[in-house]
């Protein structure tokens, strides 16, 4: 049990020392299968509560997907056989309208959901692919691009998007579509579309990383239990970890309410949640899961 213990407390302690060496923009959410992370010309496997930088590439492999959720709130989720850059990630904290970023996907697709940082200054968000850049307001949209060759779709659910390449620009709004959808690209945009994601508003990087974690050493646990019902001490450790689970979630949370307060207290503007959502406020009443998801009930 002491081994254990000291287990789950390098787990929700990785997370933190990682954040020491460079300012952090985001974290991992969740995850599925292979997915990397290169910076500095060193790539690194990841796992739920890793720490993103601005620099960082964050790449999936065959059926695998990932959840980032920056500081600010945005969320990023990224389908199989994808990847995308952080190129800059300025969050000001004190004042939000200052704040701004710079994200290129290079290949692949991605949903992503503005937080404050898009809602206060949607002129402070930049999404490039190619030779094409996408601006937003207040925004919910999936966009895939093939580097071969050249093909941008762009799907809006919520908001506005702009996107400019060398011959204009044109905007486009909740329902729209840029681009020739082929069956595949639409399985992938269903997909993306259907993706469970955690409510677009600010979080603390360090607390909700140290959940997210938790809980995948948890459910890892849990599952090693399920597999082996004859090792009792594996039901054990699962229980354990459960339990520090919990207390990392209920730490994440308080951590989220005085994150969304002191965006407000910035001047921070609320964002729009994704569509068909509520958008509840950490805190607030309403459940919510690590990182700020919305709970089931």
């Amino acid at each position: 049990m002491v081994r254990l213990l000291a287990l789950l407390a390098a787990a929700l302690l990785a997370p933190l020392a990682a954040g020491n060496a460079h300012a952090q923009a985001a974290y991992v959410h969740e995850m599925s299968g292979s997915v990397t992370a290169t910076a500095n010309a060193a790539t690194r496997a990841l796992k739920p509560g890793d720490l993103l930088g601005a620099g960082t590439v964050v790449s999936t492999g065959d059926k695998s997907r990932a959840v980032i959720k920056f500081e600010d709130g945005q969320v990023m989720a990224l389908a199989e056989r994808s990847s995308f850059r952080i190129v800059e990630y300025r969050y000001v904290k004190e004042r939000v309208r200052d704040s701004n970023m710079v994200l290129e996907l290079l290949q692949g697709g991605l949903r992503f959901i503005t937080g404050v940082i898009g809602a206060t200054n949607p002129n402070g968000f930049r999404l490039t692919a190619g030779t094409a850049t996408i601006g937003i307001r207040g925004t919910d949209v999936t966009v895939v691009y093939d580097p071969a060759t050249q093909s941008l779709i762009a799907s809006v659910a919520v908001g506005e998007i702009t996107i400019t390449r060398t011959q204009g620009t044109e905007n486009f709004g909740p329902g729209q579509v840029f681009g020739e959808l082929s069956p595949a690209i639409r399985q992938l945009l269903e997909f993306l579309a259907t993706q469970g994601l955690p409510v677009n508003l600010p979080v603390s990087l360090q607390a909700s990383a140290a959940a997210a974690a938790a809980a995948a050493e948890a459910a890892r646990l849990a599952a090693l239990a399920d597999a082996q019902p004859d090792k009792p001490e594996l039901r054990t450790a699962a229980t354990a970890a459960a339990e520090a689970a919990q207390k990392a979630l209920a730490a994440a949370l308080a951590a989220a309410a005085e994150a969304y307060w002191q965006a407000i207290q910035g001047g921070a503007v609320r964002p729009d949640g994704p569509a068909g959502s509520g958008g509840a406020v950490p805190g607030a009443g309403g459940g919510v899961r690590a990182g700020g998801s919305v709970s089931p009930n």
